[in-house]
């Protein structure tokens, strides 16, 4: 061989050896675009859950707010009702006092 064959030999030898290298490094670098798409995925799946978690949780804690709030209504209005009563039966027992005392 000639010594220009040589070098163009090691010309190519040495276009080889870079390309492959760009290969492997490019095949490198989608692994891990791969890897990080799949983990903004399950990322974005997490946080949608967390979300529609935080959704249910808030509507859940409003509607128990709602419900503690009727409940306290129901029960000053049964508070109210009985507090009635109880006036109701003292004037009809003052009533009745007035009624003997006249009688």
């Amino acid at each position: 061989m000639t010594t220009i064959d040589l070098i163009t030999v090691e010309c190519l030898r040495g276009r080889l050896l870079a390309e492959r290298q760009v290969s492997r490094s490019a095949k490198e670098e989608a692994e891990l675009i791969t890897r990080r798409r799949d983990s903004l995925a399950l990322f974005s799946f997490l946080i949608t859950l967390d979300r529609r978690g935080a959704v249910f949780s808030l509507a859940f804690s409003v509607i128990c707010v709602w419900l503690k709030a009727n409940l306290l209504k129901t029960d000053e209005r049964a508070g109210e009702t009985s507090e009635r009563r109880d006036q109701i039966k003292g004037e009809s027992r003052e009533e009745t006092q007035v009624s003997d005392e006249k009688a």
